[in-house]
């Protein structure tokens, strides 16, 4: 039987490729990767083609090819998108239909796409957690900010990782993991200091902590403490208030916050999420 990937992406030398022949105006390297799509699409002759951007260009190629092959085009989002990101930034209404993770995040999208286009993955509720007798462990969350060029933010937030983590050491709080992003390119010493989360553990631990990565939503989805550390230069929307997960404030009172939240019983909100192969059937 084969193996089937969880999912089908560009590793990022063909994405810097693809940046550099746009920059560079290089149509021959476009049009040689925009071959290799339609060879692909006749190959494996799809009547539903589903992206996950309209925004970054080996999508575009693929939707582009996708739609001059006939097939029907759907988007399913992937990443949280905050309230403060400009409208030419977004999502671009290039598809038949788009799946928004949740209510919150199709009013953003819709500022671009056509709203009866936009069906929604996600809905609004809440569990029960309580505060174990035992040791738990914690993760913290890895974003990619360096690649953006925001290396202060960056070292910024693996200082308050850090910080955080000898004051759960203290208590002894159990076991301190650190998940890195998958595009994360540098990771400041934080990789020294904390263990790194093996990829098939994911799931594993029992809090996570984060600032602005979408993996705060997943987890807290699947009955996982999940606690966003809101900052305001992250510019992410507050996950609380969308019905993600925990927020709390990164000011002084931060780390006395996370202890009392992780020594007491929670209702955190979640997003549970619908079949994915019913709503496609909408599509």
């Amino acid at each position: 039987m084969p193996v089937i990937p969880l999912s089908f992406s560009y590793d990022l030398q063909s994405y810097r490729a693809v940046y550099k022949a746009v920059t560079n105006q290089n149509d021959d390297v476009l049009d040689r990767l925009r071959h290799r799509i339609r060879n692909t699409l006749n190959i494996v002759q799809p009547r539903l083609f589903v992206a996950n951007s309209t925004i970054d260009p080996i999508n575009r190629l693929w939707i582009l090819a996708a739609k001059e092959y006939g097939a029907k085009v759907a988007c399913l989002q992937h990443g949280v998108y905050a309230r403060e990101l400009p409208d030419y930034a977004q999502e671009d209404d290039i598809i038949d239909s788009y799946i928004a993770l949740d209510d919150s995040q199709k009013s953003i999208v819709a500022r671009n796409i056509d709203s009866r286009k936009i069906v929604v993955l996600g809905k609004q509720s809440q569990f029960a957690w309580k505060a174990p007798s035992k040791a738990i462990s914690v993760c913290f969350v890895g974003e990619d900010w360096e690649r953006y060029g925001y290396v202060e933010l960056k070292q910024m937030i693996v200082a308050r990782y850090l910080d955080i983590g000898v004051a759960l050491t203290s208590i002894g709080i159990g076991a301190l993991w650190y998940k890195p992003h998958p595009s994360e390119a540098r990771m400041f010493g934080i990789d020294k200091k904390l263990r790194i989360l093996p990829k098939n553990n994911i799931i594993e631990p029992d809090v996570y902590i984060g600032f602005s990565s979408s993996l705060l939503k997943d987890v807290s989805s699947r009955g996982k403490l999940a606690i966003q550390i809101l900052e305001p230069k992250t510019k992410a929307d507050c996950f609380q208030n969308n019905g993600y997960c925990l927020s709390v404030a990164n000011d002084d009172n931060l780390v006395d916050n996370l202890l009392g939240i992780l020594q007491s019983d929670q209702a955190p909100p979640c997003i549970q999420e619908q079949q994915l192969d019913g709503l496609l059937e909408l599509t």
